[in-house]
């Protein structure tokens, strides 16, 4: 396992092509990664999403999940085959910033469980992180961080939808109508007691008066 300190526009990949884009089709097989970036992460072509391009500069488009927050973020990259990696420790410098949801913020603000699109220019050891699809590298920061896969064990899932209720489960699976007749019943049966009651009493009352 190894371990890099590197800059965010490194990750960033910087490819000089003669022809453009869309003529020649530039995919993630054809970029030119920075050479740590294939040793902290050796799939990174697998995670390679597509290639986006800005002012003639290529950027590879990485999605990952965030399982744990700062001062690092311990991560997942999304693979082209729709499987997960394996748990990866991303850590950007202090002060880093981050583009989400139209806003920039520190990197402290982005929060567990939240899917966010990273951007590396080729041939450059550096990066920039947005929200999910959001392409604005105009507006993104690229700036130095360390990567590396690591064992660590990714925190359980979070159960975002309590279970229902035992009561609501009781009364649904219960056939329609049975609840309201069962009171009916017991309604009628304590008025009858109530009228047989007062029936005994008066005629108790005539034969003593």
């Amino acid at each position: 396992m190894k371990k890099f300190t590197v800059g965010i526009p490194a990750l960033l990949l910087t490819v000089v092509v003669a022809m453009p884009l869309s003529a020649q089709e530039v995919t993630c097989d054809d970029i030119a990664f920075d050479e740590r970036v294939m040793t902290s992460y050796p799939a990174a072509r697998d995670a390679c999403l597509e290639i986006i391009e800005r002012d003639g500069v290529k950027y590879a488009h990485f999605k990952a999940m965030v399982h744990e927050g700062p001062p690092s973020m311990l991560l997942t990259f999304q693979h082209r085959d729709e499987t997960w990696g394996p748990a990866t420790r991303v850590t950007p410098r202090p002060g880093f910033t981050v583009y989400l949801d139209g806003v920039i913020l520190p990197y402290e603000d982005i929060k567990r469980g939240r899917e966010i699109s990273i951007y590396l220019p080729e041939g450059r050891w550096e990066m920039a992180v947005t929200g999910v699809d959001e392409v604005m590298i105009a507006d993104a920061e690229f700036d130095a961080f360390e990567m590396e896969v690591t064992a660590e064990e990714l925190p359980e899932e979070v159960e975002l939808t309590p279970p229902p209720v035992v009561e609501e489960t009781v009364a649904e699976s219960a056939p329609a109508g049975d609840s309201t007749s069962k009171w009916y019943w017991m309604l009628l049966l304590g008025a009858a007691v109530v009228v047989i009651w007062m029936l005994r009493r008066k005629r108790q009352a005539r034969r003593e008066g």
